[in-house]
């Protein structure tokens, strides 16, 4: 704190915190809308199946600089384009009905060594997970609560619906 707070009143650091806890809170906020949104659009289709995958934003990774090279890019896009690798990370998680955090050469897959993937499993059963792919160097100490508390949110709205 001393780095971050040298030269600074106590009025000033207590506005700074403040003022990083709202934009905090307003990103989360955000991602929580986006998640319903994406929750309510899946369950309101006329026919979902079993092994259905919804992926979303996925222009998003190609802002991140480890994504630059064609390559890279190629090797994200193929992974997101063959379903049956999502819904076999996705079925795992669901299976051990717990969150699993996968950073880069820990998966199997060649594929997915650049990726950080973050899953976990929603509704009393459970019925399926939801994830968050990124960069390997992703935050992973604020986006696990994200997902989790997606995955709770999601449960909870399903649990008063079904």
């Amino acid at each position: 704190m001393n780095d971050l707070f040298t030269d600074h009143t106590v009025s000033e650091v207590r506005a700074r915190i403040e003022s990083e806890l709202h934009e905090a809170e307003r990103t989360l906020n955000a991602l929580y809308q986006r998640a319903l949104m994406l929750a309510r659009s899946a369950f309101e289709r006329d026919a979902v199946t079993d092994s259905e995958v919804i992926v979303d934003g996925t222009l998003n990774i190609l802002s991140q600089p480890e994504f630059t090279d064609s390559e890279h890019v190629r090797g994200v896009m193929r992974v997101l384009e063959e379903r049956t690798i999502l819904l076999e990370l996705l079925d795992k998680t669901a299976s051990d009905w717990k969150t699993v955090v996968t950073i880069g050469g820990e998966s199997d897959l060649s594929s997915l060594s650049d990726l950080g993937i973050i899953t976990a499993p929603y509704g009393t059963g459970p019925l399926g997970a939801i994830g968050l792919i990124g960069p390997v160097r992703m935050d992973y100490a604020t986006l696990v609560p994200v997902v989790n508390f997606t995955a709770n949110a999601l449960t909870r709205i399903l649990d008063r619906h079904f």
